[in-house]
């Protein structure tokens, strides 16, 4: 209770004040925010490198969903043509979006891309939607294998 009825009458620290000429400002601001850029550097970079495993994990289910054979195949033809061009779509637009996804190196570019990737993402789900639910008719594990890959971004 003393403790906050002191901090309540305790004089605020001033901080301390830097005067800089225009010449030294570019210097100053470098110095100030070298430690900002190098974690923010890390965090792109270990950013990357998840995006560059989950996008591997989509790609090897992708493959283990276009090889994948039917439990029944006493079905009729009609239906296997059409879970076939569902499944080519559906694989050919996952792909499309995995090569989408590329992120710079530069901070503008890198802002960006994360601006603009919730939009892809939902172009992405409302574009496949049907072939998502055709393909968890016949192949549920391996469509919910890739599914859970895109949910990872």
């Amino acid at each position: 209770m003393f403790e906050f009825i002191k901090k309540l009458f305790a004089k605020e620290e001033e901080v301390p004040k830097e005067e800089l000429k225009t010449d030294q400002l570019q210097e100053w601001f470098s110095s100030k925010t070298k430690e900002i850029f190098k974690e923010l550097d890390t965090e792109i970079s270990n950013t990357k490198d998840k995006i560059s495993e989950i996008k591997e994990k989509t790609l090897t289910n992708l493959e283990t969903l276009k090889t994948a054979q039917l439990q029944n195949p006493k079905i009729p033809f009609r239906a296997i043509q059409m879970m076939e061009g569902n499944r080519d779509a559906y694989i050919r637009k996952i792909e499309i979006f995995l090569k989408q996804i590329v992120i710079d190196n530069e901070y503008n570019k890198v802002l960006e891309f994360c601006n603009s990737f919730g939009n892809t993402l939902n172009n992405l789900g409302s574009n496949t939607i049907k072939q998502y639910q055709i393909m968890q008719e016949f192949f549920s594990n391996e469509s919910r294998a890739v599914a859970e890959n895109i949910k990872e971004f």
